[in-house]
């Protein structure tokens, strides 16, 4: 006779695995109520710490550089390149500049705000925001209960990881949003056939994410989506001729980066070799399930300066999934041990994708991370880096083995309402600790320059000379900006010998220069048009900078420049007692003719190069640009181009006819053959999708009604 309880139960656990089966609560409602504790929090972080995402590279780097592309697009200009730091750089072709939602936030920011210094905080609440609905959606698609949808969708978009690095560096900010997105779309292939619409929808959004400027977060976040499609491949959810469809797209989407990649690479392959730096999570895993003060950890490879006592918070994201992943990688032990058919479970698929990712952040000594050592130099720093991803599955497993027990017991809303109102007190307790960063500057941005600065290096002096700054490489002194440290310089639009983008600096050209500097530092100054030394007084000690080595190094001690070199020393009585600024003797002017050195030509600086007018009647020459020559730069004499090279300091010269008026230096980088690489891969993936099409259609005129049904559609 049939047992009938055994019945029972394996018809409830097809029930519990029937993707968007949920319950009839009002989903719109518990959207909206995770979308209030989420803007609770945003407003709660940008109340207590105003411009919140707004720290370490990103103040001192990234913002500099983004308003700078973002004010060259809203002149008309094409941002190829900055002038104004390290005697000129790439800046279209770094990356980061072809993300299209970058110059949506700064029209938000500048026009409805009033405030573009708030780029990067309308950049990742944006970007949170997006996070949050598509997690939400996700949840749904995958048969979550509404609150249990909006619960993941919360811990997903304020993780510890997702936060801190997200205030540090923006690109992190970006898988927030996508990482979803495209699992969203992974998914979608277990419902059924797609269509043409899918796949242009993931090659955008896999284009997107490469045209955010962080190459190692597109290799992370897209070789999630691979494992995943191939995961439920694997279990046999999706018929493994489903998977031309991501692969089509994968194709799509490569053409829209070939273009940057292209140039890119030009300038990767340039760089001298990168040991891989940075640590995993090894030592960090009891803050992935406790919080401060049960787990008490410190920041990622020591970093921090402020808030260190919460640095669990950098990992920690809430507890519930965390243990619920536990469970459900248990529930996976024991039915591998027990021989049960655990690879039909579609739940195992985020359970073996969280596996991987957490593996993999571990680190050099776990193993895994070893397979890195085949990728390109940048994309084998910070295991940890790889922990993001992580939590994103490592959230869908545990939602779901809690979804699918809720459903196997018939647990009503009320008996378990306990679980969403403990999951958020946990976030929002989280959230109250979250305050610490890998650096934290002791100014907003950015401070107006002191008048006498402004009068002394500003105006047209900026034309004509540039500065050095002499200060420790990091500080918490809220009157730092005054030396126009890093890359803050481009903010002022005044012209800098320095700057700070590890990248840049890492190519062959700017170690050759900085070698060749070193051999005669006043000698490169007097060369390079460097005229004006801002000294802070975090080099002249009367401020206590605090004992770490790295953040005590001084860019250029101009106290141990020779004294006969040095004109006078302005003092600026409104910051007196924060910088002076030093004048040096026999500086060469930015722009000359080499067999007249001491008649220089105002430079007009922009971020396509630089442009001078020259006198009637000169007789023509060698005209010496005190910037760094590369191999992308063309010079133009009256809109026709001439021949352009470097001398002995690598600067720009260019060979000027007798007569010409006007001399154009462009930055023109390579971006013709990948236009063409581009153009041609995207031919063949539209034959492939065309060819997938027209082989669906087919088939479904063979064998009307045997098409794949599109079940269980989200409600959003």
């Amino acid at each position: 006779m049939p047992d009938r309880s055994a019945r029972s139960t394996n018809k409830r656990d097809k029930e519990c695995n029937r993707p968007g089966e949920g319950t009839r609560e009002p989903w719109f409602l518990w959207f909206c109520g995770g979308l209030f504790v989420l803007t609770l929090g945003l407003i709660y972080l940008e109340s207590t710490a105003p411009y919140y995402f707004c720290q370490d590279d990103a103040l001192v780097t990234e913002l500099p550089h983004h308003l700078l592309v973002c004010r060259s697009v809203w002149e008309g200009r094409l941002p190829e390149y900055n002038p104004f730091n390290q005697l000129g750089e790439p800046m279209l072709s770094q990356g980061g500049a072809t993300y299209p939602p970058r110059y949506l936030a700064y029209a938000i920011a500048r026009h409805l705000l009033g405030n573009e210094f708030a780029l990067c905080d309308v950049f990742a609440i944006m970007h949170l925001l997006i996070g949050y609905v598509a997690v939400f959606a996700l949840g749904r698609q995958l048969g979550f209960r509404c609150w249990l949808a909006a619960v993941a969708g919360l811990t997903v978009v304020v993780a510890g990881p997702n936060l801190i690095n997200g205030r540090c560096w923006g690109a992190f900010v970006v898988p927030v949003a996508l990482q979803p997105l495209l699992a969203l779309c992974a998914d979608r292939l277990r419902l059924g056939s797609v269509s043409w619409r899918w796949s242009l929808s993931v090659a955008v959004l896999s284009a997107l994410l490469y045209h955010c400027g962080f190459p190692q977060l597109f290799v992370f976040v897209m070789g999630g989506f691979v494992v995943h499609c191939l995961l439920l491949s694997a279990v046999g959810a999706v018929p493994w001729q489903r998977l031309m469809w991501p692969a089509c797209a994968l194709l799509l989407g490569a053409s829209f980066c070939l273009p940057v990649f292209h140039v890119q690479n030009l300038l990767a392959a340039s760089m001298l070799p990168m040991e891989p730096a940075g640590e995993g999570m090894l030592n960090h895993v009891l803050s992935v399930f406790l919080p401060y003060p049960l787990s008490r950890d410190y920041m990622p490879n020591h970093f921090g300066n402020k808030n260190t006592e919460f640095a669990a918070h950098a990992y920690y994201f809430g507890s519930l999934f965390a243990v619920l992943w536990g469970a459900a990688l248990f529930d996976l032990v024991r039915k591998i041990v027990r021989r049960d058919s655990w690879l039909t479970a579609t739940q195992h698929v985020w359970t073996l994708s969280a596996i991987l990712f957490f593996w993999a952040s571990l680190g050099p000594a776990a193993g895994i991370w070893k397979l890195v050592a085949f990728l390109p130099a940048g994309l084998r720093n910070s295991p940890i880096r790889i922990y993001p991803s992580f939590v994103f599955y490592c959230v869908m497993s545990g939602a779901m083995l809690l979804e699918n027990r809720l459903r196997q017991f018939e647990f009503r809303l009320g008996r378990c309402l306990w679980l969403p109102a403990v999951a958020c007190l946990l976030l929002l307790y989280h959230v109250s600790l979250s305050f610490g960063a890998l650096y934290t500057y002791g100014f907003k941005p950015y401070p107006s320059l002191p008048p006498e600065i402004v009068k002394l290096v500003g105006g047209d002096e900026v034309r004509r000379s540039r500065i050095i700054g002499s200060f420790k490489m990091r500080s918490d002194d809220p009157s730092y900006p005054t030396a126009l440290p890093h890359s803050l310089s481009a903010v002022y639009g005044i012209g800098a010998m320095h700057g700070y983008d590890p990248v840049t600096t890492a190519r062959r050209r700017y170690a050759e220069l900085h070698h060749l500097i070193s051999q005669n530092v006043p000698a490169a100054l007097r060369a390079y048009g460097v005229r004006w030394c801002l000294l802070h007084r975090t080099v002249t000690g009367s401020y206590d900078n605090g004992t770490n080595p790295y953040e005590n190094q001084v860019l250029f001690d101009v106290r141990a420049y020779p004294r006969e070199t040095i004109k006078t020393i302005h003092s600026v009585p409104s910051a007196e007692e924060f910088v002076a600024v030093v004048e040096f003797q026999e500086t060469l002017p930015l722009c000359f003719f080499s067999h007249a050195p001491d008649v220089g030509y105002p430079l007009d600086q922009h971020c396509e190069g630089f442009d001078v007018e020259l006198p009637e009647n000169h007789p023509g020459g060698r005209l010496v640009f005190g910037f760094l020559k590369h191999d992308e730069h063309r010079a133009y004499a009256d809109t026709r181009e001439v021949a352009v090279s470097d001398d002995d300091w690598m600067r720009v010269v260019a060979e000027v006819p007798p007569g010409a008026k006007r001399v154009e230096v462009r930055y023109q980088p390579d971006w013709k053959t990948g236009l063409i690489r581009g153009a041609l891969t995207l031919g063949v993936g539209c034959v492939a999708l065309t060819f997938l099409v027209w082989r669906q259609r087919r088939s479904e005129k063979v064998k009307p009604g045997t098409a794949d049904a599109k079940t269980s559609p989200s409600p959003l």
